[in-house]
């Protein structure tokens, strides 16, 4: 059984160095950073990610409720560090993680290579759903096609992003992008720039609702 841990800080209520040092010590010192500076830190970031639509979402964080930092971690895995973000009227909070620098494969499109020098995954409130850390990335898409459907993809196709509801997209090595549907096991094979668009134009306020909801 695996065994969730999570510490959820409030940057507004306990500056960096008022945290205790078992949690300091966690932080890389860019994550101490991205703490100590807050959304503009993160906005520079987006400005550098190649996506529009993430950087607009930033623009809107909550001035009163900056940021919050969320620390995850599963058995005996390293702790992740989530920073999260308010926005008015949103019903959910996406968080992001810094870069990790984890080299993608050799076929991973340009889009993903240059959102992933800025950060290092992209998640829902509830650490389920979004664009994928590396570490997940690299376990190739055939790790999360559903064994009952028996689907199996081309070698180095990967996953990119999790719907959260058992779905996936991602890239195959044609370099065209997938789509799979885990109730009904059907993959659907679609242009990467398609998909791309279609993804990244959901981050804003009123659709990522509609995407996890």
């Amino acid at each position: 059984m695996s065994i969730e841990r999570n510490v959820k800080i409030r940057s507004w209520e306990r500056p960096i160095e008022s945290l205790p040092h078992d949690l300091l010590e966690i932080f890389t010192e860019e994550e101490r950073a991205a703490y100590s500076e807050g959304a503009p830190y993160f906005q520079r970031l987006a400005a550098t990610s190649g996506c529009d639509a993430l950087r607009q979402l930033l623009d809107n964080a909550d001035a009163d409720h900056p940021m919050f930092i969320e620390l995850n971690k599963s058995d005996d895995s390293p702790w992740f560090v989530w920073f999260g973000f308010t926005f008015p009227s949103m019903a959910f909070h996406p968080r992001l993680r810094l870069s990790q620098r984890i080299e993608l494969p050799s076929n991973t499109p340009s889009e993903i290579n240059k959102l992933y020098k800025a950060f290092g995954g992209i998640c829902e409130s509830s650490f389920i759903g979004g664009f994928m850390p590396p570490e997940r990335i690299l376990l190739g898409a055939n790790h999360f096609m559903m064994a009952h459907h028996h689907i199996e993809l081309p070698n180095n196709s990967y996953p990119w992003f999790d719907f959260g509801n058992g779905d996936y997209a991602g890239w195959l090595p044609s370099g065209n992008a997938f789509m799979y549907d885990h109730e009904s096991g059907d993959v659907t094979e679609t242009q990467f720039s398609a998909l791309c668009d279609m993804l990244y134009s959901q981050l804003n306020r009123s659709a990522f609702d509609d995407m996890f909801g």
